[in-house]
């Protein structure tokens, strides 16, 4: 058995609370600094797998301990998702990847029922970003002008997946991140789980990212969920109807691992 690190032993409620005071200077951080939290963040998550998942020292035994995992858990993809959306499209993402990279290698090691979960989770919230991103290309030159009327409009038309939720916003679609978040957790609340879009380019480099994401995760699908392996051949074919050049090359990509 291998020898437990000092990492390992921690106390995983005083690593979610620098987590806690780090994810504020997260989403006001530019350029480089975003990149200097974002690499902590995967160096912290392999440094400590307790935060992700019941370890030895830290079992899932603990009711408490085995929730807040996954409410810091969609805490932490929820942050990823929206330092993606606020990037230009030509800014390097690696960070957000690695990130995610981090995430799954832990869950993927030490509990892949999360990792099963984790990743599902995000191909619907990918199946929400593919009927928002087709209804703002049917609506691309109207929602220049549009007002909130049209903007509800749009809302409501989008249908078509049972777990589809949206709601309205004033400035374009809120699209649903994560699954929503039942209890109020002391220290992370269910807040940033709504992306609102209101342009192609955002929705693509949403789609972009997830893409590559979904590319470096298909060897575990493969071994553990065929189902997963299916919806995400079907999103990817979808995708392939609509979308810039990068957004296609980076589908075909990920259909020629499937």
């Amino acid at each position: 058995m291998a020898a437990k690190t000092a990492g390992e032993l921690k106390d995983p409620n005083i690593v979610w609370e620098v987590f806690k005071n780090v994810f504020k200077n997260l989403m006001v951080a530019k350029g480089p600094e975003c990149d200097k939290y974002l690499n902590s963040f995967s160096q912290m998550v392999s440094s400590f797998p307790q935060i992700l998942v019941g370890t030895p020292s830290w079992p899932d035994s603990s009711s408490e301990l085995n929730t807040r995992r996954d409410v810091f858990t969609a805490a932490l993809v929820r942050r990823v998702v929206h330092v993606v959306s606020g990037r230009k499209m030509e800014d390097e993402l690696g960070g957000c990847m690695e990130v995610m990279k981090a995430i799954c290698s832990i869950l993927v090691d030490k509990s892949p029922n999360r990792w099963t979960k984790l990743v599902t989770t995000l191909v619907e919230f990918w199946v929400r970003l593919s009927v928002v991103a087709e209804q703002l290309y049917q609506n691309e030159d109207s929602l220049e002008m549009a007002g909130p009327d049209l903007l509800s409009h749009s809302c409501h038309s989008l249908t078509g997946q049972d777990s589809f939720t949206v709601a309205e916003a004033g400035q374009g679609v809120a699209c649903r991140i994560m699954e929503v978040q039942q209890e109020e957790d002391v220290v992370f609340s269910g807040e940033l789980n709504f992306l609102v879009l209101k342009d192609t380019e955002v929705v693509e480099k949403v789609q972009v990212w997830l893409t590559r994401l979904m590319t470096t995760q298909v060897s575990v699908m493969a071994k553990y969920s065929n189902l997963l392996v299916n919806k995400v051949r079907d999103v990817a074919i979808r995708q392939l109807e609509m979308g810039e050049a990068q957004l296609k090359g980076e589908t075909m990509k990920l259909l020629a691992e499937l």
